[in-house]
């Protein structure tokens, strides 16, 4: 019989540590512990700090310490942006007060700032570019700009409020004042002077300004005629002062018969003749024009919508190319205008600061 092979018994334990390593490793425990209550205290503090200057964001001192955007690299410290704000929020929201978020949607405020972004981003991009290429505020500009600190003096007076910076402060935004009201002024007003000269260099030739014609004559198509729109007029009531007018002596007297000594100088060049480009022409008004051949002094009653009628005295059909030319001018300078500035804003995209924009339009909320 084999005998059996004695099997050796391995046994396994966890290796001593010395005196040393235990010291070692409960150093580092203590170590980790010490980091974790360190980076709580931080997160804690770093919390408290943020809740602070959001609790604060209706004080010129968070305002005039933060920006709300940078555009191309350029800081907007959000008492500038705030003017921006304020202007896009009183044109395209207080008309509907307490409609607007029906009228408009909950997210009223995100349309108030995208509209915003983009006159601070163009003013921010055409001033910057005119200062890098030494241009400074013209006597004109500068005389603008006192116009409008003036205005905003006088403003606030009539508000009842002797403090123009309280007046700012409490009606665009905290931290607003006349000193960056001035600033936020120079730098819209050299903006609009470097984007002026822009357009104003701008040259055409007539090989280019027939080109551009050639390619569709009937856009150019204009016609001169005087007209009056009476408001609430009926029918009858504009039929009745059509039939009076013969030529246009009688048409300034039918229109003050009808009208009263409110009515204007009806034969005036500012205010009622006309010589427009077919596509600015009242639709109804260019369709009596074009429904039949036109002789100086016909005249009609135009219906529109329903609300009233034009007093409409024809004059004759544009023939003058030079005037037409110009009209042409117009449109190349418009597409150069567009290139040149889709070309600068490329380089200026706008980023929000989100700590510097919770001071802004904070009036509204």
């Amino acid at each position: 019989m084999a005998k059996k092979k004695n099997k050796t018994k391995h046994t396994s334990s966890a290796p001593v540590m010395t005196q040393a390593e235990k010291q070692a490793a409960e150093a580092a425990k203590k170590k980790k512990k010490r980091t974790g209550i360190i980076a709580a205290c931080i997160a804690g503090v770093i919390a408290v700090i943020v809740m602070v200057l959001l609790g604060s964001a209706d004080t010129g001192i968070f305002a005039a310490h933060t920006n709300a955007a940078t555009v191309g690299g350029v800081r907007v410290p959000t008492t500038i942006y705030d003017y921006y704000y304020e202007q896009t929020y009183y044109a395209l929201i207080s008309g509907y007060g307490e409609n607007a978020e029906s009228v408009l949607g909950s997210d009223w405020r995100d349309l108030v700032i995208s509209y915003a972004d983009e006159n601070c981003r163009q003013d921010v991009a055409f001033y910057t570019e005119a200062v890098n290429a030494g241009m400074e505020l013209s006597e004109a500009g500068r005389q603008s700009v006192e116009a409008a600190v003036e205005e905003m003096r006088s403003k606030a007076v009539e508000n009842g409020v002797e403090d123009v910076d309280r007046y700012l402060a409490g009606s665009v935004g905290a931290g607003c004042n006349l000193e960056n009201y001035r600033q936020y002024e120079e730098m819209r007003t050299l903006a609009d002077e470097y984007s002026r000269a822009h357009r104003d260099s701008l040259t055409f030739t007539q090989d280019e300004i027939d080109a551009r014609y050639n390619e569709d004559p009937d856009r150019y198509v204009m016609y001169t005629f005087y007209s009056y729109y009476l408001e609430g007029a009926t029918q009858e009531e504009a039929e009745g002062v059509a039939a009076q007018i013969h030529d246009m002596d009688s048409f300034n007297s039918a229109i003050r018969d009808f009208q009263g000594e409110d009515a204007p100088e009806v034969p005036s060049d500012t205010c009622l003749r006309h010589n427009l480009r077919v596509g600015y022409v009242n639709t109804g008004v260019l369709e009596w024009i074009e429904a039949a051949p036109r002789s100086e002094g016909d005249v009609a009653a135009v219906d529109y919508n329903g609300r009233g009628y034009f007093i409409v005295y024809y004059v004759s059909k544009n023939e003058d190319r030079s005037v037409i030319d110009s009209e042409v001018t117009e449109d190349l300078r418009a597409d150069a205008m567009s290139a040149w500035t889709n070309e600068i804003l490329d380089r200026y995209p706008i980023e929000h600061n989100w700590l510097g924009m919770q001071g802004v339009g904070a009036y509204d909320r």
